[in-house]
């Protein structure tokens, strides 16, 4: 949906799905691991609450900073401890999805200004 591509982009989700993921697999449970589950369900209850409704829940910027903090960790996981016989591959990913990231992120601002 529009939506998604305006307020957070793939590169932004792809990450997020990254960082999840790694940070389901740890076995310990740390604050950040519990806080970041208990926000997500907290938007997807506000996205069921929005779908079910006629009212706008803005669930969408409920969510950009949670999806900010688990991409910044899939990220950082992609870059420092990917998988060691692909070290070079993930960086070289996480580095052009980044761009892609900022990009995007340029794009929309640029847009917003009326200038593009």
């Amino acid at each position: 949906p529009y939506s998604i591509s305006t307020y957070i982009g793939a590169p932004v989700l792809l990450f997020a799905f990254l960082g999840a993921v790694e940070l389901a697999r740890r076995r310990e449970t740390d604050r950040l691991a519990l806080a970041l589950a208990g926000w997500s369900l907290s938007c997807l209850l506000f996205l069921g609450i929005g779908i079910v409704t006629p009212v706008d829940m803005r669930h969408y910027l409920a969510a950009v900073p949670v999806l900010a903090i688990a991409a910044g960790y899939g990220a950082a996981w992609a870059w420092n401890e990917g998988w060691p016989a692909q070290r070079a591959l993930w960086r070289v990913t996480a580095a052009v999805f980044l761009l892609a990231t900022i990009s995007i992120g340029f794009h929309n601002w640029w847009n917003t200004l009326g200038v593009g």
